[in-house]
């Protein structure tokens, strides 16, 4: 017997009884109603958003026909909040899956155990809306709607991300209404949304009624073109209507448009074309057009976003009005021509970010503020650019890029990613492939910030994307489409271009892109739809890129992959807060932490790359030394449509970090895509040995914006001026004294001495006066660090690929065993003691993985000077990190230092963190990656020092630049943890003073760490100095003034 018929398991069934898609658009009472845009102010527009009640049932057919009818009793059901995600109150479960679909892949078939909800409301009919139409939207519902009125089934709807609406005004009757709405998780449309997010169900986004008349404006169409010299503007409208029957006189249109400033710049009034005849209902009048000029318009653009208003309403032919509605636009013309997109005409660089639908307490359902927020702080982090991954978002967030300047890449609900290059040729979903598209187009095309429509993401390629580039292109040839799945297969500037305008790989490296560049073939721009994976401590190598996006035709920048971790915020059993991945539910299979790979934290907290980095990279404002030595700079503005005057412009000069001069460029001058040569007089200074001078840029905003207050930071830059070298000193007068015995060596000075062990091989103790400063454990090479997700996504670790972590894990480098070499030698004379030993570090694969010989000179002022010789094995090809550790008691949790920060820097991403003296705790410079990796650490470090608060600690400075990092957790720490909560911090404070780490790269999904960032050398030396020191910060910087003590090998 064949298996009972299941529509929700059928791909050419995507809606029953649904409307047609159209623009998001609200009936008013009156035009001054509609000029406002605010669906509260019309008396037309019900929200059903609050308490329903829920009942979750396992499977669709197990959901009886009583439970939908009206008079159902459920009182005893849950009451639940709409909109929600059912698997964020309680019910079911959240799962989550990269490629891969979390059930048995049989498209279109889903399991046969299939969480099906049952949501009931009821309402009453607003008064005034007596013999009018009414509709009900669902803005979003994942995955099959399936609606009862007063038990009458209205309709299905199929599609997760786009609105469902039904005209229910013959289900209605007198008094209460009752809504029941059957919401099945799984269907043929999840194979269309496998899209390397969380898989849950519910009614996700907003439901509200609204009211129509019997005849009224069914959907409006408006486009603000240009002409080809982009000075004046091409208003262009389409409209379409409904009408009563034997009509046979015309009716009328007028068409109102409304400046920012409120003020009527054009009104055309039209007769709407009627047919003759007799007709049995209401009927359809299609696509009236008007066009008409407008001179000088304001324009739009992600800079500038000057929205006008377009006021449509309907007379009947007794010239009343019967319907009227309004809608938001702006004047903007975006063309691809000779490998560039040019939005009115300018050439600029894409700075985008992909962003999911996620809140950590709501998961899929985000609210209004929320959205708010996230758009504001976009801005504020120098993005111009989104990309709706992978579906349509909710109509707000398109008004807030609208309203606040951002570019869309406006993106259809499909991602066939685990069934990649079958769906997309198949007849039977040819028709989801291409509703998904045309409902898309059709609710936002009136939404300036699109710039693209993208036929979705990871799907294949194949005639189902042409069907939809085909309709697409006819409805709205006034932008141009995005598909990166029509360059994934051969030459990027192939010739077949019918379903993507743009060159837009994902994870292309930058050897790859400047490759394209340089070829010159082809008329596409290349756009990365994703780069820089952000995956936990990341973002590695974005500076060249932005390098190559700067210097290199036809490259237009990218979107960061992606926005916000997706982590849900759980607690455990005692309480403690923490956000949970995949697996984390008992929700297999799964791709652990491969969701959380955002720029900000599930709580928008932006990580430390995001307001370094990220930030400065992309930042409009280019600063060029042009004569340092006569303060002679060249400021570029890479603004298309923004002046340099619009900002402030502030100059620092500071020495070791203390200020010594500022000004400001006033009103300065630079037209946007221009350059300007500006001058600086330099302040009359007296420089110290050793100290270092930088001459620092800031332009901030001149006045408050809609995203930013007066005074916000939107660029910055940093020369060294002058750097003033060190002063030899003699070796300090006094003596040291050398005691020995069978565990320690032990030397001694005035109110100091240091401690090594025989046995142990390491320093293990210094004090100063009776104070110790060492826990005791020994100092000792350090070769490891907390693995980053991009050195192998270590719940992952044994799926495949050859990335560094699996080869860590086959070396054993986290379990490396020492023996001595050589044991300690003791050379002493009256103002200097030198210790050397050697010591072999295997482990249970490689013997004599690393060998390293260490030198401690003592002097006679408590300075220790160590060296240190590192011979790294043949066969071990990629090191976590070379440097050294010290093990210091918990008093000492002060960090200053004098290198690059405040924020962590690595060799590969330290371009936003400027020179400077910086000061921290050891609690504050722990970074709380929902994964637990390697944080805090910081490049270029001249000189640091951990203090107790009482300013006594131990100071540090290298030969040559260092990298340290302070912490209260150790790598095996951070590698044993799956989440923050599993992390306790130790007592003791570790303090790691590096030759360098491993560049961090982006390897958990693109281009690994670049070769020179890699540490595969096997010979390596580190060099530096500590002394136990007593006083604040200027005394840092003076002992800093004194050349490090130089001595001969055999001292």
């Amino acid at each position: 017997m064949n298996k009972q018929y299941n529509y929700w398991e059928d791909p050419q069934i995507t809606n029953i009884n649904q409307l047609e898609a159209r623009a998001t658009l609200f009936p008013y009472k009156t035009r001054v109603e509609a000029k406002t845009c605010d669906r509260e102010r019309s008396p037309y527009f019900k929200s059903l958003n609050g308490k329903w009640k829920f009942k979750l049932f396992d499977a669709p057919n197990n959901v009886k026909e009583s439970v939908l009818k009206k008079n159902y009793k459920d009182q005893s059901w849950d009451n639940t909040d709409v909109p929600s995600c059912w698997t964020m109150q309680g019910y079911d479960r959240n799962h989550y899956t990269n490629v891969q679909m979390p059930f048995f892949n049989d498209a279109p078939r889903v399991p046969d155990k299939n969480p099906t909800g049952v949501y009931r409301h009821e309402f009453n009919l607003p008064s005034g809306w007596k013999h009018r139409r009414t509709v009900i939207h669902f803005g979003g519902v994942e995955s099959v709607l399936v609606l009862y009125i007063n038990d009458c089934e209205v309709g299905v709807s199929k599609d997760s991300r786009l609105p469902s609406e039904f005209d229910i005004t013959n289900y209605l009757i007198k008094g209460k209404n009752v809504i029941a709405a059957k919401v099945i998780r799984w269907s043929d449309g999840s194979y269309l949304e496998d899209q390397d997010h969380w898989w849950m169900s519910g009614i996700s986004r907003e439901v509200y009624l609204y009211s129509t008349p019997k005849e009224y404006i069914a959907d409006v169409f408006v486009i603000g073109d240009l002409d080809a010299n982009y000075k004046h503007g091409v208003l262009k409208f389409g409209g379409e209507f409904i009408i009563g029957r034997n009509v046979n006189k015309p009716y009328k249109v007028v068409l109102q448009i409304y400046s920012n400033k409120g003020k009527l710049v054009k009104e055309v009034k039209k007769e709407l074309p009627v047919m003759q005849g007799e007709f049995n209902d209401y009927r359809h009048v299609p696509d009236l057009k008007i066009e008409e000029d407008l001179k000088s318009p304001d324009l739009w653009s992600a800079e500038i976003p000057n929205l006008y208003t377009a006021v449509v309403s309907l007379y009947d032919f007794k010239n009343k009005m019967i319907d009227c509605t309004s809608t938001t636009f702006g004047f903007r013309k975006i063309e691809i021509k000779n490998r560039h997109l040019l939005i009115n005409g300018k050439i600029g660089l894409i700075r985008g970010v992909n962003r999911h639908d996620h809140d950590d307490q709501k998961g899929k359902t985000v609210s209004r503020e929320t959205m708010k927020k996230e758009i504001t702080l976009m801005k504020q982090l120098n993005f111009n650019a989104v990309r709706t991954c992978h579906y349509p978002n909710d109509p707000y967030l398109y008004d807030l890029c609208d309203q606040y300047g951002l570019y869309v890449i406006n993106e259809a609900n499909i991602e066939t990613h685990g069934n990649y290059n079958t769906l997309c040729d198949q007849s039977n979903w040819a028709n989801a492939f291409l509703d998904r598209g045309i409902r898309m187009v059709k609710r936002d095309k009136n939404h300036p910030s699109i710039i693209f429509w993208s036929l979705g993401n990871e799907s294949g390629y194949g005639s189902n994307h042409e069907s939809m580039a085909g309709w697409i292109k006819r409805y709205d040839d006034s932008r141009p489409l995005h598909y990166e799945g029509a360059v994934n297969f051969g030459p990027w500037e192939g010739t077949v271009n019918a379903s993507t305008d743009v060159v837009c790989p994902m994870y292309a490296s930058v050897a790859d892109i400047i490759d394209f560049s340089k070829r010159k073939v082809g008329i596409r721009p290349l756009i990365l739809c994703e780069y820089s994976h952000a995956m936990g401590n990341s973002n590695g190598d974005f500076k060249a890129y932005w390098d190559a996006f700067r210097k290199y035709d036809g490259l237009q920048g990218g979107f960061i992959w992606d926005w916000k971790d997706q982590g849900l915020l759980q607690k455990d059993s005692k309480g403690k807060s923490y956000w949970a991945y995949g697996g984390d539910f008992g929700d297999q299979p799964n791709d652990a932490n491969f969701c959380i790979n955002g720029i900000v934290s599930p709580d928008l907290t932006p990580h430390p790359a995001a307001v370094s980095e990220i930030f400065k990279c992309q930042q409009s404002f280019q600063f060029k030394a042009v004569d340092i030595k006569k303060g002679t700079f060249e400021i570029t503005n890479e603004f298309s449509f923004t002046n340099a005057r619009e900002y402030e412009f502030l100059w620092v000069i500071k020495n070791n970090g203390n200020v010594i001069g500022k000004g400001e460029l006033s009103r300065l001058n630079v037209s946007p895509g221009q350059s300007k040569k500006v001058s600086i007089s330099y302040p009359k200074f007296n420089d110290t040995p050793g100290s270092e001078t930088f001459i620092e840029f800031e332009v901030k905003l001149s006045k408050s914006s809609s995203w930013a207050a007066k005074g916000h930071l939107v660029a910055l830059e940093q020369f060294l001026i002058r750097k003033k070298n060190k002063v030899s000193v003699k070796v300090t007068d006094g003596d040291l004294k050398v005691t020995e015995d069978a565990g320690n060596v032990v030397v001694a000075g005035d109110n100091f001495s240091y401690v090594f062990s025989k046995k142990q091989g390491g320093l293990t103790q210094i004090k100063c006066g009776n104070k110790s400063l060492l826990s005791g454990l020994p100092s000792c090479p350090n070769f490891v660090r907390g693995p980053i997700d991009n050195d192998g996504v270590k719940l992952l670790v044994n799926r495949g690929g050859r990335l560094s972590l699996r080869k860590w894990l086959e070396w054993d480098l986290f379990n490396l065993k020492s023996t001595f070499k050589s044991r300690a030698k003791v050379i002493s004379k009256s103002k200097i003691v030198q210790i050397s030993f050697a010591k072999i570090y295997s482990t249970t694969v490689i013997k004599k993985a690393f060998i390293v010989e260490e030198k401690h000179t003592i002097f006679a002022d408590g300075s220790l000077k160590i060296k240190l010789n590192y011979t790294v094995n043949r066969k071990i090809d990629d090191i976590p990190r070379i440097g050294y550790v010290f093990s210091l008691v918990k008093d000492f949790d002060q960090l200053a230092w004098f290198g690059r920060g405040p924020e962590e820097s690595y060799v590969d991403r330290k371009d936003g963190c400027h020179v400077g003296l910086f000061r921290s705790s050891v609690k504050d410079l722990y970074v709380p990656y929902i994964m637990p990796q390697e944080h805090g650490s910081h490049v270029g470090t001249r000189w640091a020092k951990l203090s107790n608060k009482k300013d006594f600690g131990l100071y540090v400075e290298g030969k040559d630049l260092l990298e340290t990092s302070a912490s209260h957790f150790t790598p095996h720490d951070l590698f044993k943890a799956k989440h923050t909560i599993d992390l306790n911090p130790r007592n003791e404070v570790l303090f790691n003073i590096d030759i360098t780490q491993r560049g961090l790269g982006t390897g958990s999904c693109g281009p690994v760490t670049m070769p020179e960032h890699v540490l595969n050398k096997q010979n390596y030396t580190l060099e530096f100095k500590i002394k136990p020191m007593v006083g604040d910060d200027s005394r840092a910087f003076k002992e800093y003034q004194c050349l490090n003590y130089k001595l001969n090998d055999d001292a």
